[in-house]
């Protein structure tokens, strides 16, 4: 069924749009300290969805849509992976996606202190 494509879609164009929340927070939350507390809780919740899910929730809700519109075109790992492969032929390695989050993390938490410290 067509829905199940859209729906998929929908879940994939959202996933995009949390990423670049999640790496767009951060310039952003250099020039205005009132989206630090939001950005925190972007990067929270992606770290305990990654822990509590041992995976992005995203992922599998995206995969499962994808299943039931058809079997062949789902995947399973990193979301960005497998786009960056997909569409571009960029071939990176889930581990660095883990790097990468921390990297982000660490960079947040070095602002909330930042901003913490100028008060």
């Amino acid at each position: 069924m067509v829905i199940y494509r859209i729906l998929a879609d929908s879940v994939m164009w959202f996933h995009w749009f949390w990423i670049a929340l999640m790496l767009g927070g951060i310039f952003f939350s250099i020039n205005h300290p009132w989206y630090v507390p939001f950005h925190g809780l972007i990067i929270a919740t992606t770290i305990t969805g990654q822990i509590l899910f041992l995976g992005c929730p995203l992922v599998a809700l995206e995969s499962a849509l994808r299943r039931k519109y058809d079997p062949s075109v789902s995947y399973t790992g990193s979301f960005t992976c497998h786009y960056l492969n997909e569409w571009f032929g960029i071939v990176v390695s889930p581990q660095v996606m883990v790097v990468i989050l921390l990297v982000i993390s660490l960079i947040y938490l070095a602002i909330m202190i930042a901003h913490h410290i100028r008060r």
